[in-house]
């Protein structure tokens, strides 16, 4: 019997597809039409292929949205088109445009109202890039900027509705973030959007004084410290040197006490001249900071690989003329010592230390020694590597036998424990990866109960790098670790961005890439970037979605999360490069360099730039160039959230203040309170086009 082969499917007829207009219409929204053309072209057949109706109910929704996108556009246009209009022309002969042949298709179309059910429950196709989604909601209000933050003076804050008000809210804050061509934060949509246990309380106040509440106020500092050697909205950076440019740790190995070393704290102020002058100047005046060292806290457990202040608030009230044995506390910082412990300081208040020892801010830093940490956590079998706060209680690290471990701090401090005597117990302690942890991060997201409720429970999810390759996902209430991702290389940093409501780690070939935890989009990941070199640190913000990353060719870059979600939109994926850090061997300088184009980020390159010759490059860099650590500044509120601070290799320390743009300098809806439904009426947008 000859052979009968399957029946050939219908070619899809792309003389149809020809009177379409794809001007604005590149990327990966496709429509209904397009979806069927496809499929009959494959003819899998196969009995996993999503049914008809699935696929148009995502296509329909993947158009509708980029519609919605594009409206934003047009209205933008339109308004500026209608300024300087004279009443004395002629009026133009009536158009139609675009946006109102799609609207006038979607009313007339009877296959919208036979979907919407399906709209709703259909999941997302995996073909389409997501905007992100936060992993839980804010059911009060938050607060927001009046006007543009200026450094050291003080802000007008105004409270405002939430990222979760409603879904419509939800979709303008997410869109109109995604019109950011800058290389920093867009001021008026900067919103505290950090999750901690302590707030559970004033859930519904907006006042970040009860969303950061002070902790630890029964906290002080330790007796036996000694001196070796008004505030104006200062900023204060803890900076750990290590003692030679050849120093390095080895992993696992532990130093024997006392290793002194020492942790530096700077201080970025406005300098003497502008502390002088009128606070009444205008917004556009510039303020020049100043950085001074101001303490040098000496201590006795080796250097410091990693340090983190207490994410809350918790130093004294400022009393620069206190008396007493204890100064005030600036705030404890805990850290990863090469002693292989983990130790918590109770940092005092440089000011406070300067009025007792009568000594000026002209003469340098004042040298505080701290023979015993306030807490000291370790374990016998292994050193810890690296240390993330959930709170103000709880902290959890990686160890160097790939293990994780969990300490209740908060109620050691209660007790007054210290652990140098005695080692302190963990609540967790179980093995996730095969090597060493190289970066631990929380997810800061509210626990549920079994019947819905919110409550006020620790954090249970913790996502974890190692030096074996591998990203994992743990709940230390099931004790046991989720592969997330799997790479050939070393995972240098994780962090949890709450914007994006999922962490962000590396990826293959030096990527940068994010995953989504929200269960719509869970285990689905989006590449942001793409550094000339390996990645050393990543960091992420409260306030805003920008992300800052560190990589070893020298560079430091910044982009936006909350994308536009079509790779054809008006808004490119830039990537801003602030700074590229050079060394000449021949003559032992370093060169910093500035002010850089921002740069497009591409998931596949076009034929046209794959044939284009590679310029040439190297792959081995200067271990002083790497930017080795960035962080954004987030626990000083909305006006100090613009600030990123980075440190190199060669000991080279730097704060930018990074501001975003929008798009053609526009507002989308007109105003920010049209962008949070602050008003009540029509589109704020088609109001202003009219």
């Amino acid at each position: 019997m000859p052979r009968e082969l399957r029946k050939r499917t219908s070619r899809p007829n792309y003389s149809i597809l020809a009177d379409l207009e794809d001007e604005l219409d590149a990327g990966p929204s496709t429509s209904a039409l397009q979806v069927r053309a496809e499929k009959d072209a494959s003819g899998s057949e196969s009995d996993f292929a999503p049914n008809d109706e699935d696929i148009d109910a995502q296509a329909e929704e993947e158009e509708e949205e980029g519609d919605d996108e594009e409206e934003i556009l047009y209205d933008l246009e339109d308004a500026d088109a209608s300024v300087g209009r004279s009443s004395a022309d002629e009026d133009p002969e009536p158009t139609i445009s675009k946006n109102t042949i799609r609207k006038a298709a979607k009313k007339s179309s009877g296959k919208q109202d036979s979907t919407s059910k399906t709209n709703a429950n259909a999941l997302p196709s995996v073909h389409h890039r997501h905007r992100a989604v936060p992993i839980f909601r804010w059911n009060g209000k938050v607060e927001r900027l009046k006007e543009r933050p200026q450094l050291f003076k003080e802000p007008v804050i105004v409270p405002t509705n939430s990222w979760s008000y409603n879904d419509q809210a939800a979709n303008r804050i997410g869109k109109s973030h995604g019109l950011n061509a800058g290389s920093g934060p867009l001021w008026e949509l900067m919103e505290d959007r950090g999750w901690y246990k302590e707030s559970f309380e004033w859930a519904e106040d907006e006042n970040e004084a009860y969303r950061r509440p002070s902790v630890h106020e029964d906290v002080k500092v330790p007796e036996d410290w000694q001196i070796l050697s008004p505030r104006a909205y200062k900023q204060y950076l803890a900076v750990a040197p290590l003692p030679s440019n050849s120093h390095a740790y080895m992993v696992g190995a532990r130093a024997q006490r006392p290793a002194y070393a020492c942790i530096q704290i700077w201080t970025l102020s406005a300098s003497d001249s502008d502390a002088g002058e009128d606070e009444g100047a205008g917004e556009d005046s510039n303020t020049d900071g100043v950085v001074r060292c101001e303490m040098v806290l000496c201590v006795e457990s080796g250097g410091a690989r990693e340090l983190k202040w207490c994410p809350l608030p918790s130093h004294d009230s400022y009393q620069p003329n206190a008396s007493g044995s204890n100064p005030c506390k600036l705030g404890i910082i805990a850290g990863t010592f090469e002693d292989g412990s983990i130790s918590l300081y109770a940092v005092p208040d440089p000011a406070n230390i300067r009025a007792r020892a009568q000594n000026s801010a002209n003469a340098g830093p004042i040298f505080v020694k701290l023979s015993n940490p306030l807490l000291r956590l370790e374990l016998e079998d292994t050193t810890l590597w690296c240390l993330d706060w959930a709170n103000s209680d709880i902290i959890a690290a990686g160890c160097a036998n790939g293990s994780i471990v969990v300490y209740d701090v908060g109620t050691a401090l209660r007790e007054g424990i210290t652990g140098i005597d005695e080692h302190i117990l963990p609540t967790h302690y179980f093995p996730v990866h095969q090597s060493a942890i190289q970066s631990i991060t929380w997810v800061r997201a509210p626990t549920v109960s079994a019947t819905g409720e919110r409550t006020a429970d620790n954090p249970t999810v913790i996502a974890t790098g190692g030096y074996d390759g591998l990203e994992c996902f743990s709940d230390i209430r099931e004790r046991t670790g989720v592969i997330m991702n799997r790479t050939r290389e070393v995972v240098n940093s994780v962090d949890y961005s709450p914007f994006y409501g999922g962490p962000i780690s590396v990826g293959q070939e030096n990527t940068v890439k994010a995953y989504s935890l929200a269960p719509v989009m869970l285990g689905r990941g989006h590449k942001f970037m793409e550094p000339n070199g390996p990645v050393w640190s990543i960091k992420s913000s409260d306030y805003h979605p920008q992300i800052a990353v560190g990589a070893s060719d020298g560079s430091c870059h910044t982009t936006n999360t909350v994308r536009s979600t079509r790779r054809g939109g008006a808004v490119a994926f830039f990537v801003h490069k602030i700074y590229q850090l050079d060394y000449s061997r021949k003559t032992g300088e370093y060169r910093m360099l500035e002010r850089f184009l921002p740069q497009e980020t591409k998931d596949r390159p076009s034929a046209t730039k794959a044939k284009q010759p590679i310029p040439i490059g190297t792959g081995a860099w200067s271990p002083g160039v790497g930017v080795q650590r960035v962080v954004w500044n987030s626990g000083n509120g909305l006006a100090g959230a613009p600030l990123l601070a980075s440190a190199t290799g060669s000991g080279l320390c730097r704060i930018d203040w990074l501001l975003g743009r929008w798009y053609k300098g526009r507002v989308p809806y007109v105003t920010v309170e049209a962008i949070r439904q602050e008003v009540e009426g029509e589109d704020g947008m088609e109001e202003d086009s009219e």
